[in-house]
């Protein structure tokens, strides 16, 4: 304890730990369980799960949350499948809360019952390597392509491809992490899903700006249609999807999109001035291209196959 008073080190070591601590922890520094149990009768410690307390205060935050599950399975354990993409930033949080075991045995919850309402704890058998494990600030968490292998195996196909875009979107998906993925998730359950995504990903999913972009180009590649340029400037207006060539451009209109009498006017004036500089311009909604794709695989097919002809006959016709 560096010569630290017992509960000046039992404060800082919530401070790092986002306001919870272990049983465990407090055992190895000298803290006797008489002491934890009088903590627990006047209020500075406060139950979690069996042996994790949050001192001073219920906790608060989903970080509180996270490293409490972290520590309640004991050392070999991480947060993950959902939890863990949650920690990493490309799911939104739940108060179901999922660990894992690096143990060849599976994980039991006996007595792990969540002392703090709305929380729940499941746990299971990780089937992965230690290697798999991974910190995010103190909380310990499975890997990214090891969250990824097994989100594929419990996710709905739409629900995964969701988050695989959205993990690309935040930077944790390249090329790396890709490789990890098809190698450590051979013989999963969901391998095959993850195995498709992995052949549609391309570097253009780190600049989308939204899930509908995403899911664009995860479209485009398993259609056999050459990545566009994304998010870039052509006469001096930023377009979402761009085959500079060819000159055609792909607008992407999300489910939120609502047009005033401003945005048509000026959306109007753009599309103009890109049509008088020779562009052909289609726009998509989140419908169109997620529910019933058939049609804008077509005409983008057909439209970059034309110019592409129109090219070539420029440039041979002199």
């Amino acid at each position: 304890m560096g010569g630290l008073p017992a509960h000046q080190y039992v404060q800082q070591l919530a401070i790092r730990q986002h306001g919870v601590v272990g049983r465990r922890q407090l055992l190895s520094i000298g803290i006797g369980s008489g002491l934890i149990e009088h903590s627990l009768k006047v209020g500075r410690l406060v139950p979690v799960f069996r042996g994790v307390y949050a001192v001073g205060r219920p906790i608060a935050s989903h970080r509180s949350a996270w490293m409490a599950a972290g520590l309640a399975g004991g050392p070999s354990c991480v947060v993950s499948g959902t939890t863990s993409a949650a920690v990493w930033g490309f799911m939104e949080p739940s108060s179901r809360l999922e660990i894992s075991r690096f143990e060849a045995h599976s994980l039991r919850l006996n007595g792990l019952t969540s002392h703090h309402d709305g929380l729940r704890l499941a746990g299971h058998r990780s089937g992965l390597l230690p290697a798999e494990r991974a910190y995010r600030g103190p909380i310990p968490v499975m890997s990214v392509a090891g969250t990824l292998v097994q989100l594929a195996g419990s996710l709905e196909e739409k629900d995964m491809r969701r988050a695989f875009i959205e993990a690309s979107r935040s930077g944790l998906v390249g090329r790396g992490t890709l490789r990890k993925c098809a190698e450590i998730g051979s013989g999963y359950k969901g391998g095959a899903v993850l195995r498709d995504l992995i052949d549609q990903w391309h570097p253009g999913l780190t600049r989308t700006r939204s899930v509908l972009e995403g899911e664009f180009l995860l479209l485009c590649s398993r259609s056999g249609i050459e990545e566009p340029e994304v998010n870039v400037r052509v006469c001096g207006l930023e377009v979402d999807c761009l085959w500079r060539q060819e000159r055609v451009i792909v607008e992407l209109d999300g489910r939120a999109f609502h047009e005033d009498g401003f945005s048509f006017q000026r959306d109007r004036i753009r599309q103009n001035t890109l049509v008088r500089e020779g562009y052909r311009i289609f726009r998509w909604t989140w419908e169109m291209v997620v529910d019933e794709p058939a049609e804008p695989v077509r005409d983008l097919k057909d439209a970059l196959n034309a110019r592409a002809i129109r090219a070539d006959q420029v440039v041979f016709g002199g």
